[in-house]
Parts: structure tokens; C-alpha cells; sequence
């Protein structure tokens, strides 16, 4: 069964400040009503894929323990490692927002933000342990509270030229990986675990998930565009 975004978004209205490149008076009208219907479409389209299209590249650790009487030497092999499940998404109703800019060409550009949360990141990996003592395999899994996808949806003004941009973040999180079988030898791997090897992967999925998101932002009517407008605070 697909996960189903539950959306309840409180828009908030940003002051521009009195930068060069903010266009006072100008804003984007109901960006909530465009940004959410796009991160919806883009998670639809993950979920068709699906999300174990998402791939973590081969990481190799060495290791070169004495644990008690058992000496572990060698390098362990995290391979084939892909995105097993998530357990909920959302969009962070804070990230939810709207600014008018001018480009380095002086061109007034409409910035339509948000942020897609994804719960219980569960990553899969085959494991291959080349140990002085002999190999050893296994299969682990290791999860992420949460990963979130910033996605900046850039339009002219006066065109219809669009840039959209995603920006990754995984916060470094303490969990352990589980691995099975369990015995001696994976219990020391577990300790030795590094949480923060499939961060870059994470940030590499931006380049998979932009021309999903471009799509689907053109997909959506963007919305309209108040001029002279006195801005909420």
C-alpha cells in the first residue's frame, strides 16, 4: 500500500528584508497550494519506481581488532546497499515558503520552497566480511530517524523559464545496524559501525530525485503572482 502524505500545512508569511535582490511588495500567492500537490507527485513517482531504486554506493571498512580472545583482521564489505523502506513522509509546514528575487540579471524571479521529511529510513545492505580467520556474509540493515529533501523551485517572473534544486540532509543518528546471522563476529561489527557511511549516498540522491521534481513542478500550475501587494507578517 502507498504511503499517503498527511498534509496539514500552516503557510507563514516571510518579511523580506531589505536586501538588493528582494523584490518588496511582490509575492507568490499560496505557495502551500502549489509546493504540497508537487512533493506529492514526486513522492507518487518514487513509490512507482520504487524506492529501492535509491542505491548506496560500496563502502569497505577495515578492521583490525583484538576482541577478548577473538583477533579480527581484515575488511568488511558493505555492497549492494539500497533504500529497503520508509515508514512515513511529510512535509515540515516551517519549510513551507515564498520569496520574489532578482537574478544577476536583474530579472525578478518568484522562489516557491518545501520540505519533504522522510520517516524510519531503512537501508539494506549485503555484507561480505574478508577475515584473516575466513569470510564471512551477512545481510544489515541500518535506519535513519529521518532524511529530508529541501526542494527550491525557482520561476521568472515574466517567463517561463524554471530551475528547481534539491537539497539532502541526514541527521547523524546513533542507531546500531542489525545484522543477521547473528554471532560473535557481527556483534563486533555492529560496535564498529559507521552511521554516517551512507550520508553522501543520500546527498547523491538529489541528482535523481531533480528531474523527477522539475517534472512534477511543471506538472502543477504555478501559482499567481500578487504586484503592489502589502505583505503579511
Amino acid at each position: 500500500m502507498k504511503l499517503q502524505c498527511v498534509l496539514i500545512l500552516l503557510f507563514v508569511s516571510y518579511v523580506l528584508c531589505n536586501t538588493a535582490n528582494v523584490v518588496t511588495r511582490v509575492q507568490v500567492l499560496e505557495p502551500a497550494g502549489y509546493i504540497v500537490p508537487v512533493i506529492n507527485k514526486i513522492v507518487n513517482s518514487l513509490e512507482d519506481k520504487p524506492w529501492c531504486n535509491l542505491k548506496v554506493p560500496d563502502v569497505t571498512v577495515p578492521i583490525d581488532q583484538i576482541i577478548i580472545d577473538w583477533v579480527a583482521k581484515g575488511d568488511i564489505h558493505y555492497k549492494d546497499g539500497f533504500l529497503a523502506s520508509v515508514q512515513g513522509v511529510d512535509i515540515l509546514r516551517d519549510s513551507v515558503g515564498q520569496q520574489v528575487l532578482l537574478n544577476s540579471e536583474q530579472k525578478a524571479q518568484a522562489l516557491v520552497r518545501g520540505t519533504l521529511r522522510l520517516h524510519n529510513v531503512t537501508i539494506g545492505y549485503n555484507v561480505h566480511a574478508e577475515l584473516k580467520d575466513g569470510d564471512r556474509y551477512y545481510t544489515a540493515t541500518h535506519i535513519h530517524n529521518t532524511v529530508t529533501f529541501r526542494f527550491n523551485i525557482v520561476k521568472l517572473v515574466d517567463g517561463d523559464d524554471m530551475t528547481v534544486t534539491v537539497i539532502g540532509e541526514v541527521p547523524i543518528n546513533r542507531n546500531l545496524p542489525s545484522f543477521s546471522p547473528m554471532d560473535h563476529a557481527s556483534d563486533a561489527f555492529t560496535t564498529l559501525f559507521d552511521p554516517t557511511m551512507s550520508s553522501a549516498a543520500i546527498k547523491a540522491w538529489e541528482d535523481i530525485l531533480q528531474p523527477i521534481a522539475y517534472v512534477a513542478a511543471k506538472e502543477v500550475p504555478f501559482p499567481d503572482i500578487c504586484f503592489d501587494c502589502a505583505l503579511v507578517a
